[in-house]
């Protein structure tokens, strides 16, 4: 053995992970290279790199196989805080390759939007005798198995201490978590991880069960825990404790036949976790201020629910689920979610929830009903639920923190609801058929809508507004969205991934980034506008101009306020016919039992947008800075134009014909005019006035030629006074 590695052993207690192995190069910092990035760099597979006592200003990262060992924890620190990066880990280990990294002996500190460690893609990474302190998370495994976590203290990070996130077979002895915002936890990942009580968190013992049977879990039984989860669990009951800090305030998975009653959980990220469990019994419990979720269920049926109270939870209860008996759960209204009435509906038809019907709701659930309603509505910190549910609306219901989510529902109605302030605003997972529209979703952490799995669906008018998100669609097809404005949206506008032949159109794409409009990615015929003349959408970081008009390509001479050129965004997207602005709608009515709108699309500003049905005009004033070259594309529904104007019209600028360009198809009419802006009043009225119009007409002109004579009568009168 050499004198580094008797040194490495004698000062550090670590194993013989963490010292040089006699066959491979080791690598010493800074005598052989002044930063430790360097020496990760040039390292073969296998070296070991050795760090003296220092300060080390440097992000780390590991994407080889090699020994990271410090001096002493105590004095070898690797400070993260000088990065500007958005996303900068300490020590990111990142990949297969990366297989069997050992990081040891080091204070791990300092990065301001990440994880002291983050492993991702990653297996057997042993990270022993470290210091991880001050990061914004401390150590997080995500998608990365059978790594070992030894004898590492992880204290004061401002959200998770050691995190296993779609994570299975990892190993913890003698970690000392304590400080953080959520100290310890497992989410989305399998549950055969190997942890035992030598694990502390805030001084007490993590209990990681599994296996048991017939225990009561209480003050007396167990007095001090830091962490609890049941795992394969039978017969289990747990009482009277108060669980705080930890990502997972209580984990429940593949546990059965088990009652929690009279605990407390509160300040976790997500207060009770429950995953693939059934037939328990979850009595007289406070869930309070959780950071995610005050109870999660998945896939877990047939729990039963009384007399839990939930409050100030950023979520407080959510059901996910693949089958229905997911959803079938036995919940009373003993269960109250701030104050107010837990709903949970099975097997309802021809019912109505509003503030009428039933007052003080705080959540609603409708699990496999038909022809119900939800409306008017204000869900708060919770979000509303259809599952397995049919022929049924959702309108006019305020939700804020919260969403609105169908799961395996059809020709559900969803329109007039204004959801903020959630995650997904709304969500469709598996749903087909519905209409989604006029809805104004804003602020919302995730998307504005989200379609998941879900085919044939109507998405318009709907207003998403500083979303992370506008929309997104994964894996679903034969969806149509049109006349939508997504504005303001923190990432992309849209993102279409995976999906096929869905219809968008006359949307209204406006990103504060440019070129973060859209991504379509592993897509198959989707259509990204209407054809010609309707033509695309608006994207606010479109650059083309507009002096031809046509069919692609186009051609012919003259403006149509449509792009001459294709938009693309990221070699993906192509509209065809891209709109040079943003596009507004005005409802008209109902014509004929359908609603009709007329769409403009103008550099001006529109206002006092009328319609007499009765004398068959449409007129409206259009302003802009002043010698600028103005336009306007109206699109009216040919209805109109047939109904009344039988197909003949005429524009007026300020009560003067103005000349103009026209195109039809089988929906609507396209009338494209342009002028020197000022303010004007622009009038599409009939050329040959109908029937109802003539009778106005004669009537006018009875009424002129009777104030023409009495007007003649009178002077004629006057001339004869003065003459005389």
């Amino acid at each position: 053995m050499s004198i580094l590695q008797l040194s490495l052993i004698t000062k550090s207690g670590s194993t013989k992970k963490c010292s040089a192995n006699s066959e491979s190069t080791t690598i010493v910092v800074p005598d052989n290279y002044t930063k430790i990035q360097e020496a990760i760099d040039v390292a073969n597979p296998e070296d070991t790199i050795y760090v003296r006592n220092g300060t080390y200003c440097e992000n780390l990262f590991i994407n080889k196989t090699i020994s990271l060992v410090g001096e002493n924890p105590e004095i070898t620190i690797i400070d993260g805080g000088t990065s500007n990066e958005t996303f900068s880990p300490v020590v990111y280990v990142y990949g297969e390759e990366a297989k069997d990294v050992s990081i040891c002996n080091f204070t791990i500190r300092g990065s301001n939007n990440a994880w002291g460690i983050y492993i991702l893609f990653h297996a057997n990474a042993w990270v022993e005798n470290n210091v991880i302190v001050n990061n914004s998370g401390g150590i997080v495994a995500d998608l990365s198995d059978n790594n070992t976590f030894i004898n590492n203290t992880v204290i004061n990070n401002k959200s998770e201490g050691i995190l296993f996130f779609y994570s299975s077979a990892n190993i913890m002895r003698n970690n000392t978590i304590s400080g953080n915002e959520h100290n310890f936890g497992i989410s989305e990942s399998s549950f055969n991880h190997d942890i035992d009580a030598s694990n502390r968190v805030n001084g007490k013992p993590i209990y990681y069960l599994k296996n048991r049977s017939n225990l009561i879990i209480n003050p007396s039984s167990y007095p001090n825990i830091g962490y609890l989860a049941l795992i394969n669990c039978t017969n289990i009951t747990v009482e009277n404790l108060n669980l705080t800090n930890n990502y997972n305030g209580i984990l429940l998975a593949d546990t059965k036949n088990s009652t929690l009653r009279n605990n407390s959980f509160g300040n976790n990220s997500r207060g009770m976790d429950i995953t693939d469990s059934s037939n328990n019994t979850i009595q007289g419990n406070n869930v309070t201020d959780n950071t995610w979720l005050g109870i999660s269920l998945f896939h877990s049926p047939n729990n039963r629910y009384r007399q839990n109270n939930l409050v100030e939870n950023r979520l407080n209860f959510k059901v996910r689920g693949d089958h229905l008996s997911d959803f079938l759960q036995d919940i009373d209204t003993s269960n109250t979610v701030n104050g107010k009435d837990m709903r949970y509906l099975i097997n309802r038809t021809d019912l109505v929830v509003s503030p009428s019907t039933f007052d003080n709701t705080g959540y609603l659930a409708f699990v496999n009903s038909d022809n119900v309603t939800s409306e008017n509505l204000f869900i708060e910190n919770n979000e509303l639920l259809f599952a397995f549910t049919q022929n049924s609306s959702i309108t006019e219901n305020v939700v804020t923190s919260g969403g609105i989510s169908l799961t395996y529902s059809s020709f559900i109605n969803l329109t007039g609801n204004a959801i903020t302030n959630g995650e997904s605003g709304i969500l469709l997972c598996h749903s087909h058929s519905n209409t989604v529209a006029k809805n104004n979703v804003v602020q919302n952490t995730e998307h504005g809508i989200y379609l998941q799995t879900s085919s044939n669906n109507t998405i318009f008018s709907n207003n998403l507004k500083s979303n992370d998100m506008g929309a997104r669609l994964v894996d679903s097809s034969n969806n149509t969205i049109f006349r939508n404005n997504i504005t303001d949206s923190i990432d992309y506008s849209i993102i279409v991934y995976d999906c096929s032949y869905n219809k968008i159109f006359h949307n209204n794409f406006n990103n504060t980034i440019p070129k973060w409009q859209a991504v379509c990615s592993d897509c198959i015929g989707n259509d990204w506008d209407d054809g010609y003349p309707s033509g695309g959408n608006y994207w606010s970081d479109y650059n083309g101009t507009d002096l031809y008009s046509g069919t692609y390509p186009q051609n012919q001479p003259g403006s149509d306020g449509i792009g001459d050129t294709f938009y693309t965004s990221f070699g993906t997207i192509a509209d065809r016919y891209p709109l040079m602005q943003p596009i507004r709608t005005f409802t008209l009515g109902v014509w004929e039992g359908k609603t009709c709108n007329v769409d403009l699309i103008s550099n001006s500003t529109v206002s006092n947008f009328k319609l007499d049905e009765t004398a068959g005009i449409i007129n409206f004033n259009v302003t802009g800075k002043e010698r600028i070259a103005g336009f306007c594309r109206v699109i009216i529904p040919n209805v109109i134009v047939e109904d009344l104007w039988n197909g003949n019209y005429t524009v007026l600028l300020n009560g003067e014909p103005l000349p103009f360009r026209n195109w039809t198809d089988t929906e609507d009419t396209y009338i494209y005019i342009n002028y020197t802006h000022s303010e004007h009043e622009i009038i599409i009225i009939p050329e040959f006035p109908k029937a109802t119009i003539l009778t106005i007409f004669m009537m006018l002109a009875t009424i002129v030629i009777i104030a023409k004579k009495k007007l003649a009568k009178s002077h004629r009168k006057l001339v004869r006074s003065r003459l005389a």
